[in-house]
This record gives C-alpha cells, sequence and structure tokens, in this order.
C-alpha cells in the first residue's frame, strides 16, 4: 500500500543523541520494532510492552514528528530498535535563562497546532509534555504581547507570551 491511503505520515525525522528515562507513570505505551504505530500500517498491533521497563535507563537515537503533531523516540532494546511516544519517555533536562521583556510579535502560521507548557520544555522533570495545544487556525496572525524568553543550555528558545482572552 502506499503511504497515500493514510492520513497519518512523518513530517520530520532527526537523528539525535541522548539519554533518557522510560517513564509509565499512569501510562501504558507499546514498543513497536522498525516503525513507529500506527505509521506501520497495520503490521504491528497495538501493544502495552513499555509498561515493564518503567525507570528504565535507555539512549535515543531518532525522533520521528507525525503529522498529527505526535512524537516517537527510537532506542535500541535487546537487540531490536524499537520506537515509544516521546511522551513515554523523560529526556534530559537543561538549564536555562530568563529574560523579561514586552514586545509585541504576530504567531506564524504553522502545520501543526501550538503545545504550550507549564514550565520551560526539559528544564523540569515531566516538563516536556504539553499542558494543551493552541489551535493554529485561531491564533495564527495574531498580534501577541511577549512577555520572557528563555533559551536553554541546548541553545533551544522559548516565549511566555499572552494572547486576546489568555
Amino acid at each position: 500500500m502506499s503511504d497515500s491511503n493514510y492520513d497519518v505520515y512523518v513530517n520530520n525525522m532527526v537523528e539525535v543523541n541522548y539519554d533518557a528515562t522510560i517513564d509509565q507513570t499512569a501510562r501504558f505505551d507499546g514498543l513497536y520494532k522498525g516503525m513507529m504505530w500506527p505509521y506501520n500500517h497495520g503490521d504491528v498491533a497495538g501493544n502495552r510492552d513499555a509498561r515493564p521497563l518503567h525507570g528504565t535507563a535507555i539512549h535515543v537515537t531518532q525522533e520521528a514528528n507525525l503529522n498529527t503533531g505526535m512524537t516517537f523516540v527510537k532506542f535500541n532494546w535487546q537487540g531490536n530498535d524499537v520506537w515509544i511516544p516521546k511522551e513515554g519517555v523523560i529526556p534530559p533536562t537543561f538549564d536555562s535563562q530568563i529574560s523579561l521583556t514586552n514586545q509585541l510579535a504576530t504567531l506564524a502560521k504553522t502545520n501543526i497546532d501550538y503545545p504550550y507548557f507549564k514550565d520551560i520544555p526539559q528544564t523540569k522533570k515531566f516538563s516536556h509534555i504539553p499542558i494543551g495545544y493552541i489551535n493554529k487556525d485561531r491564533i495564527a496572525g495574531q498580534t501577541i504581547l511577549v512577555t520572557a524568553r528563555a533559551i536553554r543550555s541546548d541553545n533551544q528558545e522559548f516565549k511566555q507570551f499572552f494572547t486576546n482572552g489568555s
């Protein structure tokens, strides 16, 4: 079957190199050999194989971002390359420097909804998990007030902002 038969596809796949810990607190993620689910076109059924690995240290070598906004990470387990949803692992934490600002900006249109976080992602335990998503169509092109800028020790930049009504 061709990829055109499915609504789910990989938007971006990147090589990475970091250690993480499998976190299955209140989760029942699967491990998928070869390719992440559901992109594997049904070749591998859903499972809960990650649950017994809770707390296990892993080395992540690849990340795949799907068009749905979901991200999977790849690591080697018992001689097999396997994939797990990124929300099921705790990535490394970084230091960050925050500077206050007071400037207006316009949000660009993106292909996915904007995730938002309680804290700067990957600076505290579980801060890599979004607490929600802001609908891209609702806020694209909107003028926002940027109140703070954070730069992590890996040079990733994040901004705190307010939109109409928030």
